[in-house]
């Protein structure tokens, strides 16, 4: 007998009874949705949300969803949704809405407007299996138009229907509550077939259940994944590996069971003076700059040696197989190339060489991390001894630098973290919306303290923390610190405020990609007796991104134990919207720079405005930084963003004596300033 999907059966289905929605509030659903529709119209980036971020809204926010990630899927999922929460009283079937009487007429071309600009295939299905809502993505990747296939059966689609999919549909309508499954089957399009993913939703609309299908073509979907896969190994600018993959690369070349005994040589390029034709000329220019040096090192190198753009202006190059005098000329040879270029911007010349670091060396004797440093230290020797040359590293070079720059500043970390010389101090981050008897939470910051009792602002010693993989070992400290001074806090804090966390702290890339860092948290938190939900962590938008896998599941696993987190610095990277998707943030933390000068320049105030709504659409709350002033929180309040972190807030306190800020005069935790 056919299956309940596989055809239709006349008479099967009665008509669903109906009752007078309520057009007003249907109205003004699908007119806010609409308005976000627009938003997605100039912010396409956000259509890969989708529908993966309903099941955790409400209502409202499902419809601003919807329409914000351009996607049916998720647009349906809402509207039916609310039908089935009672919000909208078993309105007619979703056909008869778009078709629906006059005195909806408005609502139908608002909807079918938003509906128009979804790019995700989506299918509705009766139970006999009837398509009943056939939207213009799957008329793209079926190649039927809905005229065609509404009120056929989705065999019609789809091959081995009988067999592979029916069982997985009658799971899903036999279900006593809304269930998914995700299938891999064939389909046709005219005269092929193709590789198909479909994700099956049971939804109950009234007294009638439905299924609701999501489509993808495996193979687009394969390519897409190629294509981020790739952004997330090359530099986007020149094409070329970026940093990460080029140490990843490096590192399994060197544990290369055949790789100790072969010569390596590790050239570090730097531009000299990049920075003023990138101030005198713009960034346009540099970028044309870089581009125009990476095609002439990628010529001049050839095939042989793994290439790289490992920062602004500084190239990697690691050669296999040649001794160091041969790579030595080559990278001299290089030099003359880049002196003969001459860069030309608009009606400006200008003579371009480079300082190059060399290192030689065979895998038994360097890692990744360290033939890298060393290379830098030979290629800063040869920017100090007069640029435009090029410096082989020597062990001598590490004692000549040790004065200068990161190398000093490595050592002077060390020390600090075997001597204790770091100190936290807590930054309020104020509420600006509802009561104001709401209580702020701290941002908790480090400083550290040098040999001389000199205090040390971050800005001085994490990039060269960072740089040289000190950030775990800093990160850990923070956090060892932070519960074993204030866990009684912490735990009066959650007995007071269990969905309000306390402390917010700072990750760092190099942290995230640290296998052992989350197990180490977990510990701590379990010594100590501290509930996660009385921490919010913070990660940068770009470690994010970097490290999009890692980052998403230490989200994932802290958030299921409590933990809060916050996307840092949002606004300031390169990164689309729809990492948003794979990044189950709680915050969104606006960065710092349009948060300055808000109140007087119109661009920075409608970044900020536009930041926070999207925010807001995704169920998000947002932190504005830097609200230096009562001018600028003020305005952020006007915004309507959630709150604010700045001098205009509160100057940050030691963390050492910290008291709890229950008391509505808050006035003992703001004029404690740290030093």
């Amino acid at each position: 007998m056919p299956g309940p999907l596989d055809s239709h059966q006349p008479g099967d289905r009665a008509a669903p009874p109906t009752e007078p929605v309520r057009d007003t509030a249907m109205t003004r659903r699908l007119q806010t949705a609409l308005l976000a529709g627009i938003l997605a119209a100039l912010a396409p980036t956000l259509v890969l949300i989708g529908w993966r971020l309903l099941g955790a809204r409400s209502d409202n926010q499902a419809l601003l969803i919807a329409a914000a990630s351009g996607g049916l899927a998720a647009l349906a999922l809402g509207l039916l949704h609310l039908r089935a929460q009672g919000s909208v009283r078993q309105a007619p079937a979703l056909p008869t809405i778009v078709a629906g009487s006059s005195a909806r007429r408005g609502c139908c071309d608002t909807l079918a407007a938003v509906l128009r600009a979804t790019n995700e295939a989506t299918i509705l299905c009766a139970t006999n299996g009837e398509i009943e809502v056939f939207n213009p993505a799957a008329e793209m990747l079926f190649g039927h138009l809905a005229e065609e296939v509404v009120g056929q059966p989705l065999g019609r689609l789809l091959d081995r229907f009988q067999n592979d999919l029916a069982p997985l549909a009658l799971a899903l309508l036999a279900a006593e509550t809304d269930g998914q499954a995700v299938h891999e089957t064939q389909a046709r399009r005219e005269d092929r077939t193709f590789a198909a993913r479909l994700r099956l939703h049971r939804l109950d609309i009234g007294q009638f259940p439905r299924i609701l299908i999501f489509a993808e073509d495996l193979a687009a979907h394969e390519h897409q994944e190629s294509q981020a896969a790739y952004l997330r190994r090359h530099d986007l600018l020149t094409g070329l590996l970026n940093r990460r993959e080029f140490e990843r690369r490096v590192e399994a070349m060197l544990r290369d069971p055949g790789a100790p005994s072969l010569p390596r040589a590790l050239c570090y390029i730097d531009v000299d003076q990049f920075k003023i034709i990138n101030s005198t000329c713009g960034h346009a220019a540099g970028d044309r700059l870089l581009r125009h040096l990476a095609v002439l090192i990628q010529n001049k190198l050839g095939e042989g040696p793994l290439l790289a753009r490992i920062g602004g202006d500084e190239f990697a190059a690691l050669f296999t197989g040649e001794t160091g005098d041969r790579v030595l000329a080559i990278c001299e040879d290089l030099q003359q190339v880049v002196r003969n270029f001459l860069f030309t911007w608009l009606d400006q010349s200008f003579d371009v060489a480079v300082s190059i670091g060399l290192i030689a060396f065979t895998a038994d004797q360097e890692t990744a991390s360290t033939a890298l440093s060393k290379a830098d230290v030979a290629c800063s020797t040869a920017k100090r001894n007069g640029r435009d040359r090029v410096h082989v590293y020597s062990d001598g070079d590490t004692e000549l630098i040790r004065h200068h720059g990161d190398m000093h500043l490595v050592a002077t970390i060390n020390r600090a973290l075997s001597d204790g010389r770091f100190r936290l101090i807590a930054q309020p981050i104020e509420p600006l919306q509802g009561s104001a008897q709401q209580p702020p939470h701290y941002e908790v910051l480090v400083r550290m303290v040098d040999e001389t009792g000199q205090i040390l602002i971050p800005d001085h010693f994490i990039p060269a923390a960072e740089r040289y993989i000190l950030m775990p070992s800093v990160d850990r400290w923070i956090i060892r610190q932070l519960l074993e001074t204030q866990a009684e806090n912490l735990r009066t804090w959650h007995t007071r405020y269990p969905d309000r966390f306390l402390f917010a702290v700072n990750l760092s890339g190099t942290s995230l990609d640290d296998e052992g860092f989350l197990s180490y948290l977990k510990r701590q938190f379990n010594d100590w007796a501290v509930p996660f939900a009385t921490i919010c962590f913070e990660i940068t938008e770009t470690a994010a991104v970097s490290s999009l896998e890692r980052a998403r599941a230490l989200i994932v696993e802290l958030a299921d134990l409590g933990a809060r987190f916050a996307l840092d610095d949002f606004g300031a990277g390169l990164s689309s919207y729809g990492y948003l998707r794979d990044l189950p943030v709680h915050f969104l933390k606006i960065d710092g720079n349009f948060v300055r000068n808000l109140v007087t320049d119109p661009v920075n105030r409608a970044m900020v405005d536009s930041i926070n709504q999207i925010g807001h659409i995704l169920g998000l709350q947002t932190i504005a930084e830097w609200a230096e002033d009562e001018a600028t929180v003020e305005s952020l309040r006007a915004l309507g963003v959630d709150y604010a972190q700045g001098f205009g807030v509160g100057s940050p306190l030691p963390v050492d004596g910290f008291q709890l800020p229950f008391s509505s005069d808050k006035s003992d935790v703001r004029t404690v300033p740290a030093h």
